[in-house]
């Protein structure tokens, strides 16, 4: 009796607030894993509610030795919650496998300098700021440190760049 019930009301809940359509979370593989989406403040004014809420049904259900299926974490979110070393610029690859091929690979492997029409850093016209989703929220922009959308991102500081915009993606502005 109590058990199934208790197990169906954290499955339901966890369900519901891990739901890619309520925006907390996002999934860049498919639904095959979650991480806190860089507009959860945009889609849901009460996240910051939701994420701890999330966190203590996680914890009832540890305590209770129920599984959540729902709540499968990235890579990075699971070494963030528990701690287990720093977040590289390859656990990006873990929460968005795009960006990291087409961003993160392309900026440090200089990809934008090869084929017909080769490119300079400074054509991409790129400054120390990300804008996770310019297709759903074009005026969201978040800089990477004070003053970041005047700094230019050049040869010489473009692994800083690369680096801070993965922990800003990975961590939330």
């Amino acid at each position: 009796g109590g058990d199934g019930h208790r197990r169906e009301c954290f499955r339901l809940v966890i369900l519901a607030l891990c739901d890619l359509e309520f925006g907390l979370f996002k999934s860049m593989d498919g639904g095959r894993s979650l991480h806190p989406s860089s507009t959860a403040a945009e889609a849901e004014p009460e996240h910051l509610t939701y994420f701890e809420l999330v966190g203590k049904l996680i914890a009832l259900s540890l305590l209770h030795r129920e599984t959540l299926p729902a709540a499968r974490f990235t890579l990075a979110l699971r070494k963030m919650l528990l701690n287990v070393g720093p977040l590289t610029i390859e656990d990006i690859a873990s929460v968005d496998p795009d960006f990291y091929q087409h961003k993160v690979h392309y900026l440090l492997e200089g990809k934008y300098a090869e084929g017909d029409a080769p490119l300079m850093l400074a054509d991409l016209d790129l400054t120390f700021e990300d804008v996770p989703q310019p297709d759903v929220f074009p005026h969201t922009r978040h800089e990477l440190h004070p003053g970041g959308s005047q700094v230019s991102v050049t040869e010489e500081n473009k692994l800083h760049y690369v680096e801070l915009l993965c922990d800003t993606r990975m961590r939330g502005a």
